[in-house]
């Protein structure tokens, strides 16, 4: 248990220092994929090139735990016959990198995977005896085929069927590996030949992004690549409409880093927005004029464009029409209560809307967009008699006061059947109202649950831009985030360096060796930050689209942290639900837009029933081509009309329901055969009295099932 313990502790403790990577700088031919992965000897716990994995990397070198924890193994022959994968493990230095590599014919037999790492080893006899520990401990999964030659070249197989060439250069302990179905020593000469230094790869620009430290765990993709072998080896029609709508993705990124000396967790898809799958979401821009006063410590944004989702919205319930009517009449109710329209009001204010905490309290911000209609929306709620609005100037600035009931006044008036004591409470409770109090900065409305937090906020003098404290702060570039969180803690990079401090002195004691920690500096020494930052975001930029978290050091410390660390965990988990949720909602938005506007190519092909008697053939027959352009969209690749019935085709612009096809089939009343009913995609008609109408030669048209999936659909449509 005590051997097992102190390798376990290997892999989480500072041993020696990293190296740059050497294939990401020396990408071979047909490259297609990237990974670089940590050794033993830097999984620290903390972000490469944090001052925090800076002061750990110091420790453990100063406290020569590398040496004793090497001798220990040395001496534990036992623990070396029963574990030889692990003491390879240890012997690896950071970063273990590893490359796929794809030939231009796209042959699935021809991809090969090769791994570069650096291997505590000063000899090649060394590494024999390595080798030999480890065919003994794994006789049924590995088999030497060939022995080392002079140039440091073996070859192994793993089960019988996968080959592996390896190379071991003992002057840079350099190891090199190729793995495939037909990897041999000449295709491990010819990829190491093709090395040579790349200058722009375009990897390296999702790199920076997510690592720019560039020793952290790291991962990318040429998807442009993986999607040319996919249709190569399965040219399938359908594959290829369902991965077409990766059209215009240049690459993804994922990797564990740290960018601007702070902690990253990244997902970066570079997606242009003419790609397919960047059509889908809105363009975000986010302007944070907005200042805070004093220490700032919280802020939370969120970018709504609130017309054009009001607009998503209604084309949504346009196919509903008793819950559009119900709609339009609380539209109408709210339109004479407030004094102007939904899209009024929405358009006055955003897309940001902001909440932070300063040393004066928590504040809510709302950018104004139209400052005539913000003037004109207070002037109607001074006039409103169910409203209580006023104004109040205290040293110069102007406060707002809105009272209202929620519960409408015939229900506050409306006599009670309880006693005399319960509608004495009851009236009491209905009595209450809402109360919102704000002043205006520049463009920003201000709110706060009391006016002395806005009174405080004027008297305090210390500014801060919150765009500036995000940017040089934080760390967080909130140009094009849809959603963004982002804290502070205190003293939490002090903290965890006093932990693994501790952690090292326990390990000491363990490989029976004396950890000095007096001989050690102080966190204040070290410089480390007295704050920790953190903080989680989805970006809709062009080209990014990105979901990142950032951190001080490592992201568990959200376990060691109090309420504002389970916020940010909490968040992560909104925002992996939230974006495909988000997808899918734009994808119904958009297919119930493109439902609204076949009104009028029904009314035409209801008009041409009714002259003729009969279906028209096509769009052309009936002259219906006019009535189409307004269905027609970039969403689509064909809208058309099928012996009467509307068929529209999804192009790419819909990843989710690219190629497939939504119809809208006409059927006749048998009561009244004058009346034509639309029947929406595969909706349920079976306990309605309609026929399919005729075609010309007086037979049934046929009824073609839609292929849209019902989840996208209205429920009318289901």
């Amino acid at each position: 248990m005590k051997r097992l313990i102190c390798l376990l502790l290997v892999l989480l403790l500072p041993l020696t220092s990293q190296a740059a990577g050497v294939l990401r700088l020396m990408m071979p031919d047909d490259t297609v994929a990237y990974v670089r992965l940590l050794g033993s000897g830097d999984f620290t716990g903390a972000a490469p090139g944090t001052a925090l994995q800076q002061a750990l990397q110091n420790a453990g070198k100063n406290l020569h735990l590398s040496e004793h924890l090497l001798a220990s193994m040395e001496k534990d022959k036992a623990l070396q016959a029963e574990a030889p994968g692990l003491e390879l493990l240890y012997r690896l230095s950071a970063p273990v990198e590893a490359v796929a590599l794809a030939p231009q014919d796209n042959q699935i037999p021809n991809i090969k995977v090769l791994l570069r790492a650096r291997i505590e080893a000063d000899s090649m006899d060394e590494v024999k005896a390595l080798l030999q520990r480890l065919l003994r401990a794994y006789p049924g999964e590995l088999k030497q085929v060939s022995a080392m030659d002079a140039n440091g070249v073996f070859e192994l197989t793993w089960q019988n069927t996968l080959p592996v060439v390896v190379k071991f250069n003992p002057r840079n302990r350099s190891l090199y590996l190729l793995a495939g179905l037909r990897a041999d020593r000449d295709s491990l000469d010819k990829v190491l030949a093709s090395m040579k230094i790349v200058d722009q790869h375009p990897m390296h620009a999702l790199e920076q992004q997510v690592d720019d430290s560039t020793q952290g765990v790291f991962a990318w993709v040429d998807l442009p690549r993986l999607l040319e072998i996919a249709t190569t080896v399965n040219p399938d029609p359908t594959l290829n409409a369902q991965l077409g709508a990766l059209n215009g993705i240049r690459g993804i990124a994922l990797g564990w880093g740290s960018r601007e000396g702070k902690g990253r967790l990244s997902l970066i898809v570079d997606a242009p927005k003419a790609s397919s799958l960047n059509r889908m979401f809105p363009s975000i821009v986010n302007d944070y004029s907005l200042t805070a006063r004093g220490d700032l410590g919280l802020m939370f944004s969120i970018n709504l464009p609130g017309s054009a989702l009001l607009k998503i919205g209604e084309g949504m319930l346009a196919r509903d029409q008793q819950a559009f009517a119900e709609y339009q009449e609380n539209k109408k109710q709210f339109t004479q209560v407030v004094g102007m329209s939904p899209e009024q009001l929405l358009a006055i204010f955003g897309p940001e809307m902001l909440m932070f905490g300063d040393s004066n309290g928590i504040f809510s911000g709302i950018k104004i967009s139209d400052q005539k209609g913000l003037q004109q929306l207070l002037k109607n709620l001074a006039e409103n008699p169910h409203l209580e609005y006023e104004t109040r100037t205290r040293n110069g600035h102007t406060y707002h006061h809105l009272a209202f009931r929620l519960i409408p006044d015939e229900e506050v008036s409306k006599p009670s059947s309880g006693s005399a004591l319960e509608s004495y409470f009851v009236n009491m409770y209905l009595s209450t109202k809402t109360h919102l109090y704000w002043t205006q900065e520049n463009e920003w409305l201000i709110f706060s649950q009391v006016p002395q937090s806005l009174f405080d906020r004027h008297n305090d003098p210390r500014v801060v831009g919150i765009g500036d404290w995000l940017l040089k702060q934080q760390r967080q570039h909130a140009d094009n985030a849809v959603m963004l969180l982002s804290v502070q803690q205190d003293q939490m990079p002090r903290s965890l360096y006093h932990a693994y401090l501790m952690v090292l002195e326990t390990m000491a004691d363990m490989v029976g060796t004396k950890a000095d920690l007096l001989a050690l500096p102080g966190a204040k020494t070290l410089q480390l930050p007295s704050t920790g930052s953190y903080g989680i975001q989805l970006d809709l930029g062009d080209p990014y689209l990105r979901v990142e978290f950032t951190f001080e050091a490592n992201p568990l410390e959200v376990l060691l942290n109090g309420n504002p660390m389970t916020t940010v965990a909490t968040m992560g988990i909104l925002a992996a639900i939230a974006v495909p949720a988000y997808q899918d909602y734009i994808v119904r938005a958009q297919v119930a837009q493109l439902i609204a506007e076949t009104t009028a190519a029904k009314t035409a092909i209801t008009e041409y029933y009714i002259m003729n008697g009969y279906a028209p053939a096509d769009e052309k027959s009936a002259g219906l081509e006019n009535a189409l352009e307004n269905v027609a969209s970039e969403l689509l690749t064909e809208a058309k009309i099928v012996d009467g019935s509307i068929v529209l085709t999804f192009g790419y612009a819909n990843s989710q329901i690219a190629g497939d096809s939504l119809r809208f089939t006409p059927y006749v009343s048998s009561n009244n055969p004058g009346e034509i009913v639309w029947r929406c995609a595969n909706a349920d008609l079976s306990s309605s009295q309609l026929q399919l109408l005729p075609g010309k030669d007086g037979k049934a048209v046929k009824f073609v099932e839609s292929t849209v999936a019902s989840k996208y659909l209205p429920q009318a449509c289901r």
